[in-house]
């Protein structure tokens, strides 16, 4: 094997173009042997931001005497020379050496050097990581991983991880090689040659591969113990007997109570749909321990379809995204058992390159074993935006939609396309972008007028010259399913139409006006129907929920009394939440928090902003306490921040905007203590918002008002497990001042 260099920095920022290196370690490696290292510190001329030097341990002073970058620049690129640069997210690191005059590799057209990037490789060969981080993924490994968090132990670090995935290479099946090769041999991708190479050896340097990154295989196996064998059964609250009695004899209704059904009673044959996995579980254990039988299904398109991805592998050529996710199917799908897509952990690109693969029309051997397993089942579990999607005909049970405060949005979401040149790259290739390029213009005459982000796709608009061409370039793409999809959801006269701008990325936004179609269509064939959430009214009026899933008088409203066993503890003694010192005030109460609960802390802020402020204004006082702080998009993404916490959840406090509770799943058992600075309330200029809240009286009493006492009322419902003593603070002035406070506290 070729030599490679391995390669990380750290520097005062993320920014190339205004941020610095402050320092760099690179090793030069070949077949198992560190050939030539290469180590320095830089001063780069402003102040090293105190996050920084937390992270890495280098200050200040310890620069002051060091050379500048461009002093090393010539040593650093005689070391690296024209060999390939392998890092975790190496286009971070490459980035500034280019901003620092350091030649960059042949895809950005200034230089000669490959880059090869672990994290890629990781995505293929480690298909379901909670967490791509270098941190994280080595940790779960079992990886030797060094925290110093400086450029020469994350070079070694990165090192020992690309020798652990060439062994993972090394081990995939025989019987694999040939079709990996045919789709290596369409494509000029840059991990082509490693894979060919480690398939060809199989058997080369394993055992000296193995002592380097210093795996403990003897206890890989054996040690994760069957947590559920011999387990007692749990003790569960389920429905008082009147709500169970009404339940069994009413078709239609809508259950206010918390627990879950008597399954001990229950003995007709159940669609569960929920929105959920601790939820879901809970419930599945609950039927399994009175002897039900359950399965779970999903629709048809989240299923791999073999015969299709076994066909495109013959396809003339392949793009270095195309090759890479081809290759990750092929060892995913010889591995798993169900072929369901929530086995993979799949980024914004991989969603639509996965549809191409689906089964959309169930007649493959996936779909076709989990539909047989399924009606044999005694309860099937749904996820709540299946309801809706095509391919699912499920006759003759009785359906129970639990979670279903915010069923709305899980059936909004399921009957919405959101149209991107990421999402349609895969099926048109250049002839996304050029749609996208016309979009652009569209965008730019039409929407730069009042300065809002989303401009609406009125019927005047529709019929502008700019428009038609677009109209024109959809029709003129090649024929497909997602072709007809697209032409069909922009005719649909039921649907909203915008286009959206953001992160420098236009998305056409075809979303449903209403939802009540939606909801009686998907619910059609069952022979009776229960809504059923802890909270689904304000205090007995359900108008909302009648409204939005047009729900007549034919359905029975029960409630039982239901209590949350959150302590819910207002802070009434803060200032205005516009005044000067009400930032100060916020400050000073999150250290008193933190001092108090040490960890296992959810901070929820207004904005992205609102959590680097509160982050850096906390950080020392965190430092001094001995509690890990961490930010999302401060400490890494909301998989690597969740990953982390989860760690080390009683010496952790997490700092997060309400965008974070899509993934308070994974870390809601970890949570004792929550603090929220204000409740979310739907953006009132929200497309959506303005079109489901025309033909009220109140758009804010009687949608968004109800909507936001439903979802906090959800999250709380959340975190009251089987933990006790846990806590909600809330700063939100409102809640105490206006007189709709009074449905959230």
């Amino acid at each position: 094997m070729q030599p490679f260099i391995f390669l990380d920095t750290e520097t005062t920022g993320h920014n190339p173009d205004i941020d610095k290196i402050i320092e760099i370690g690179a090793i030069k490696w070949q077949d198992g042997k560190i050939l030539d290292r290469f180590e320095s510190l830089f001063n780069p001329g402003v102040p090293i931001p105190y996050e920084i030097t937390l992270l890495t341990g280098i200050t200040n002073e310890d620069v002051r005497d060091a050379p500048q970058f461009k002093e090393k620049r010539d040593e650093i690129a005689e070391f690296i020379g024209d060999l390939p640069i392998v890092g975790h997210n190496i286009q971070f690191d490459t980035g500034f050496l280019h901003s620092h005059h350091v030649p960059a590799p042949p895809a950005a057209g200034r230089g000669t050097n490959l880059e090869i990037d672990t994290c890629i490789l990781a995505r293929m060969l480690l298909p379901n990581e909670s967490s791509y981080s270098l941190e994280v993924v080595m940790r779960h490994h079992g990886l030797p991983l060094r925290e110093s968090h400086r450029a020469m132990a994350d070079t070694e670090t990165t090192l020992d991880f690309f020798i652990f995935l060439l062994e993972k290479i090394r081990e995939i099946p025989k019987e694999l090689h040939e079709d990996i090769r045919r789709v290596l041999d369409k494509s000029g991708w840059w991990g082509k040659e490693i894979f060919e190479e480690m398939m060809e050896n199989k058997n080369a340097r394993k055992q000296e591969v193995r002592k380097e990154i210093g795996r403990q295989e003897a206890g890989e196996d054996g040690e994760k113990a069957d947590t559920k064998a011999g387990a007692a059964d749990e003790d569960f609250k389920i429905w008082a007997p009147a709500t169970t009695e009404t339940f069994l004899s009413e078709e239609r209704t809508i259950i206010e109570a918390g627990g879950i059904p008597d399954f001990k009673i229950m003995n007709e044959p159940l669609v569960i749909a929920y929105r959920s996995n601790p939820h879901k579980e809970k419930i599945q254990t609950a039927a399994q321990q009175h002897g039900k039988s359950t399965a779970e299904l999903l629709s048809p398109s989240r299923y791999l379809s073999p015969k299709k991805l076994h066909n495109i592998i013959t396809a003339r050529e392949l793009t270095d995204g195309g090759t890479q996710f081809l290759i990750k199917m092929l060892l995913w799908e010889h591995s798993t058992q169900t072929g369901r897509q929530d086995e993979l952990r799949l980024d914004r690109e991989e969603y639509g390159l996965f549809d191409i693969l689906a089964d959309h029309s169930g007649e493959d051997i996936y779909w076709i074993k989990a539909i047989e397993s399924a009606e044999k089942a005694d309860i099937i579990f749904l996820h709540q935006q299946a309801l809706s999607e095509n391919g699912l005909t499920l006759k003759n049970r009785t359906l129970i939609i639990t979670e279903a405060a915010l069923l709305e949005d899980e059936l909004t979401q399921a009957a919405s396309h959101h149209y991107s040149v990421s999402t349609l790259a895969p099926y048109f290739k250049e002839k996304a972008e050029i749609l996208f390029g016309l979009a652009g213009i569209f965008y730019e005459k039409y929407g730069g007028r009042e300065g809002s982000e989303d401009l609406m796709l009125t019927p005047h608009l529709l019929q502008t010259l700019e428009w038609g061409r677009i109209r024109a370039t959809i029709e003129n793409l090649p024929e497909c399913k997602k072709k007809q999809e697209i032409l069909a959801a922009l005719d649909d006269p039921a649907a909203l139409r915008w286009i959206s701008s953001f992160a420098e990325q236009l998305t056409i936004n075809i979303v449903p006006r209403e939802v009540a179609a939606i909801f009686a269509q998907a619910t059609a064939n069952y022979k009776k129907i229960a809504l059923h959430d802890g909270t689904l009214t304000l205090g007995g009026d359900d108008t909302y929920l009648r409204n939005i899933l047009g729900l007549n008088a034919s359905w029975k409203l029960v409630r039982e009394p239901y209590a949350n066993g959150l302590e819910i503890i207002p802070k009434q003694d803060l200032p205005y939440a516009m005044s000067a010192e009400y930032f100060s005030e916020v400050i000073k109460l999150y250290r008193e928090l933190i001092a108090e609960h040490k960890g296992r802390l959810l901070l929820l802020v207004n904005s992205r902003k609102a959590v680097e402020a509160t982050f850096q204004a906390l950080l020392n006082y965190a430092t001094e306490a001995g509690v890990h702080l961490l930010g999302v998009g401060i400490s890494g993404g909301a998989g690597k921040t969740c990953a982390l916490f989860k760690e080390n959840p009683d010496n952790s406090v997490l700092i997060a905007t309400p965008r974070m509770l899509s993934h308070l799943d994974e870390i809601q058992d970890g949570v004792q203590a929550i603090a929220i600075q204000k409740i979310a309330f739907d953006f009132p200029n929200n497309p959506l918002v303005l079109a489901r809240t025309a033909h009220l009286q109140s758009g804010f009493g009687q949608y968004s008002l109800p909507r936001a006492v439903l979802s906090f009322k959800s999250l709380l419902a959340k975190l009251d497990g089987h933990s006790a003593g846990k806590k909600c603070y809330l700063l939100d002035s409102r809640l105490w001042t206006k007189d709709y406070g009074k449905w959230f506290v």
